[in-house]
């Protein structure tokens, strides 16, 4: 990567090029990134151009095009000026009273040495609400909060921003700036004035679009389902796909996915679940079987993990049948082909739940019964034992996936005291992993994995009582099993 001195010298010695040649936009960042705490970056472009490049920046994965107007410098200014900005997810933020989130949040910045700015930039940000109609547009707006010099830890607060065009016919919108900081969108916005309440009168709020993503994950003994919704940006899309949270640890493989329109007044809920057996197979809700508007809303900000309904599928009799197939209903949402009630059909088979392994290679998961018709000499092939070096490097090749599980709050709130009753970490680290305190989540899982690090490093035949407590846990389950895999032979 050359450094950017060198790129200036480029730039200020390009007299000749002609007046739509592209700008340089790099993938290394500068002075104009900030280290906002306990943030999630999404992606970040940092822009050089001068008086005979194009003056525009893009940050697909964020959905945000930047572009400053033509003639903003004299065709002679050799200067090189720089424009960037920076997509965060999972931030402090506080947006006006009755609107919510329904575009990424992305913090712009343009070189100081730029001088005073004549003509505005222009600013175009995807949002994912659905304009039926132009007087849909009433309800959304721009919103800008300003970040104070050495303070990027929040809480962010936000406030509406007048002037921003929002089309029917575009997922885009579109305002003019002067000053920069971090932008967004928001929907539910007050409107004011006889003008505004009329049109509120008579015009229902746009319908959110989103997307359903459906995920299996497979025990010895039955099947889980799970349908979670985020909505339809680039940027929500990027974290579960780059799986940033963990959520396949969670919730298994993706197997499909589906887009839909979010219902105003009614909750996404699943229906149809059958009283009885059908084939031998039980099919029942595993949590409560509904997803809110603003559980959607809340992981597009903050939250820690998508909403998710999850469906148990599991053999409830000896004679079942080897796959069975059913389906459910999903209400409160509309599709581009169905205006009304969602078909989703489950389907699983035995050789789903035989494809897994079970646990019991690990000595404490053994049922002490389990040796007792066994004759001494064929004891010793049946068990195994842990490989220290092997139980040290196995946690390690673990590290990334089981910190991005204790970073979700209800995760570490559920394994903590699980872990410090088995003596794998101490009572004040237990404290600091489950009490309410300035430290982000990201920080309290890094304590807490800090700790067990340090356990295992010294001590890699606790990993057996490590793993156990792993596998008491819905979500650890995974993590658990490839432990096992990998530190006993």
């Amino acid at each position: 990567m050359k450094e950017k001195s060198q790129l200036k010298e480029e730039l200020q010695s390009m007299k000749d090029i002609s007046a739509d040649t592209k700008s340089i936009q790099c993938d290394y960042w500068t002075k104009a990134e900030l280290p906002f705490d306990g943030m999630v970056t999404l992606g970040k472009k940092v822009c050089l151009f001068n008086a005979n490049s194009s003056h525009e920046l893009e940050l697909d994965e964020c959905g945000l095009s930047l572009s400053l107007p033509d003639g903003l410098f004299s065709p002679v200014d050799s200067t090189v000026y720089e424009a960037a900005a920076q997509g965060l997810w999972g931030g402090d933020f506080e947006f006006p009273g009755g609107t919510h989130l329904i575009s990424s949040v992305c913090y712009i910045s343009v070189s100081p040495t730029v001088p005073e700015l004549d003509k505005p930039v222009t600013v175009q940000l995807v949002h994912c609400a659905h304009l039926s109609s132009e007087s849909q547009s009433e309800y959304l707006s721009f919103v800008v909060a300003e970040v104070q010099p050495g303070k990027q830890c929040g809480p962010f607060k936000f406030e509406l921003l007048p002037g921003g065009s929002f089309s029917a016919e575009s997922q885009t919108g579109t305002i003019e700036l002067k000053s920069f900081s971090l932008v967004a969108i928001v929907m539910g916005v007050a409107l004011v004035g006889v003008a505004g309440y009329a049109i509120r009168a008579f015009t229902r709020a746009p319908a959110m679009k989103c997307l359903a993503l459906i995920y299996k994950k497979s025990f010895t003994d039955k099947a889980m389902i799970s349908l979670a919704a985020i909505q339809n940006l680039g940027h929500l899309k990027k974290l579960i796909k780059e799986d940033s949270i963990g959520i396949q640890s969670l919730l298994g493989t993706q197997i499909s996915s589906f887009q839909f329109q979010f219902s105003n007044d009614k909750p996404l809920e699943v229906k149809d679940f059958p009283l009885d057996t059908i084939d031998g197979w039980k099919i029942s809700p595993f949590n409560p079987p509904l997803i809110s508007k603003s559980s959607v809303v809340d992981y597009s900000s903050s939250s820690a993990e998508p909403p998710y309904i999850q469906v148990s599928v599991e053999p409830d009799e000896i004679d079942a049948t080897n796959k069975i197939s059913h389906t459910l209903s999903i209400d409160g949402i509309k599709t581009p082909s169905v205006t009304s009630t969602v078909p989703w059909n489950i389907k699983v088979s035995k050789n789903d739940l035989l494809s897994t392994s079970p646990l019991s290679v690990v000595p404490s998961l053994v049922a002490v019964t389990s040796m007792e018709n066994v004759r001494p000499e064929d004891q010793q092939i049946q068990q195994t034992s842990l490989d220290p070096q092997l139980a040290v490097k196995a946690f390690r090749k673990q590290f990334g996936t089981l910190s991005k599980l204790l970073s979700v709050s209800s995760n570490r709130l559920a394994v903590a005291p699980e872990l410090f009753s088995e003596g794998l970490i101490t009572f004040d680290c237990y404290k600091n992993a489950t009490e309410g305190s300035s430290k982000t989540e990201e920080e309290k899982s890094t304590g807490l994995m800090i700790s067990l690090m340090s356990t295992i490093s010294t001590q890699p035949e606790l990993l057996t009582e490590l793993i156990n407590v792993l596998n008491r846990i819905e979500p650890f389950k995974l993590i658990a099993t490839k432990l096992v895999e990998a530190s006993y032979h």
